[in-house]
């Protein structure tokens, strides 16, 4: 590679320059091909996001949830992590019990090797609130003659 000075400038020669551009490229399309595993598309840095199959219902006044996931990529290991929690090994269905009334976040990631995905996230609402005792705002006589009755 030859320098030439151009107006107190360095500037590459052409041949340079088609060389230097010829490298970003093998550099830019390696990089593209290491994403792409099994046929697939992998987000920078990990396999795919896993799925989150089934959760508890939201709102749900059941203070116990089980969580069914799964993830494309065969052979990956799964981290999972219950409100803000730091991720732990987890496998499906994962399940916890004893949670408290209020808002709840269920987070899960797939790892295979050192490559860990984006996490995937489950929220919903325990609420153990009883609702209110029913009122009874009209009624027939008592006693009464009547054989039918209204309640409202």
């Amino acid at each position: 590679m030859r320098l030439r000075r151009k107006n107190k400038r360095t500037a590459l020669s052409p041949r340079a320059t088609a060389l230097v551009l010829v490298g970003v490229l093998s550099i830019a399309l390696a990089a593209f091909a290491s994403l792409v595993f099994n046929g697939q598309l992998f987000a920078a840095g990990g396999p795919p996001a896993p799925t989150v199959q089934s959760g508890p219902s939201d709102p749900t006044n059941q203070t116990s949830a089980s969580f069914v996931f799964t993830d494309n990529l065969s052979g990956v290991t799964f981290n999972c992590s219950l409100d803000g929690s730091t991720f732990t090994l987890c496998s499906s269905p994962a399940g916890y019990s004893g949670l408290a009334a209020g808002n709840h976040s269920f987070k899960v990631q797939a790892k295979s090797g050192a490559q860990t995905s984006a996490n995937t996230e489950y929220k919903w609402t325990i609420d153990t609130t009883a609702p209110p005792a029913p009122q009874i705002t009209a009624q027939p006589a008592n006693p009464t003659t009547q054989t039918s009755a209204s309640f409202i």
